[in-house]
């Protein structure tokens, strides 16, 4: 009877062990992601004036807008630096990703602004379905204004 006791509560301490190191392991996982993102953030916040500058020059206009026109006349050596600014392979490819109105246009805080949030989602197709459908409730209730009103 003394040694079955004992194998129990040697084996349920061990139990109450592991369950302490493993819900230590996993608060230090929830703190590292924590810290992940907060850096993430302020790499993201430094990184806004030098990406500003890098897609002004890109509006060879000084429109305030960048064409895709624009973009694929740009300097191999700026595409290059913005490339390696935003992580991307193909600079161009974001412009088509975040022209959400499909005017071959994009303003230059709205390119900077969209570049950094491609960063951060994992499946940019749900990113631009998202700002489509904003902007398809706006224009709706734009519309719904109109009709109300008679004008």
């Amino acid at each position: 009877f003394f040694v079955g006791f004992l194998l129990c509560v040697s084996v349920a301490l061990m139990n109450l062990v592991t369950a302490v190191i493993v819900d230590t392991a996993i608060k230090h996982a929830a703190e590292d992601r924590e810290a992940i993102r907060a850096w993430e953030a302020s790499r993201r916040q430094s990184l806004l004036p030098q990406l500003e500058q890098l897609v002004s020059q890109l509006d060879s206009t000084q429109s305030g807008f960048v064409t895709l026109s624009e973009l694929e006349a740009a300097p191999v050596d700026l595409l290059r630096s913005l490339g390696l600014a935003l992580r991307l392979d193909n600079p161009l490819s974001m412009l088509e990703q975040l022209d959400y109105s499909e005017s071959g246009e994009i303003s230059i805080s709205d390119l900077c602004e969209g570049a950094l949030r491609l960063q951060d989602t994992k499946d940019p197709e749900l990113q631009r379905v998202c700002k489509q459908a904003t902007e398809l409730i706006r224009r709706t209730s734009a519309l719904e204004e109109f009709l109300a009103t008679g004008d």
